[in-house]
């Protein structure tokens, strides 16, 4: 006898990390995420909508910063569901931050389901701008 197979995630989700739920394997969901660089940084932004702020996590080792928590489940009020789509669980994403970022600076918000973590680059990794002056060059 074979087992029953989980349902398919929605294919915006990427699948990954394998998870044993009752006999049955299921996967955590990686969120999608929107990475900007400017002169002062990146802006990562990670979409987990329902997420529970209480138990969502970002830590940093090694230059990879991992997101971690649990979507929320949603909830019937009064009802059959006929569809249901917006998965709910655990969800992780893992990123590589590049060599010149400063992890030990970053910040992160949560709002209207998106966290927006700023990551600066390390002062030496910005540059310098050289003011130029007017006159005659000073002698060596």
């Amino acid at each position: 006898m074979t087992k029953p197979r989980p349902p398919r995630l929605p294919v915006a989700f990427i699948l990954d990390g394998q998870v044993s739920l009752g006999g049955h394997e299921a996967h955590a969901l990686v969120p999608p995420v929107d990475i900007v660089e400017d002169e002062r940084g990146w802006r990562l932004v990670i979409e987990i909508p329902g997420a529970i702020a209480e138990k969502t996590t970002i830590e940093v080792k090694d230059r990879i910063v991992v997101v971690r928590g649990v979507r929320r489940a949603t909830e019937r009020e009064g009802g059959v569901f006929l569809r249901l789509e917006r998965v709910a669980g655990p969800f992780e994403r893992a990123l590589e931050l590049p060599e010149d970022a400063d992890a030990d600076r970053a910040r992160a918000v949560y709002q209207d389901g998106l966290l927006a973590l700023d990551v600066p680059k390390r002062a030496s990794a910005r540059g310098r701008h050289i003011p130029i002056r007017r006159g005659e060059p000073e002698k060596t």
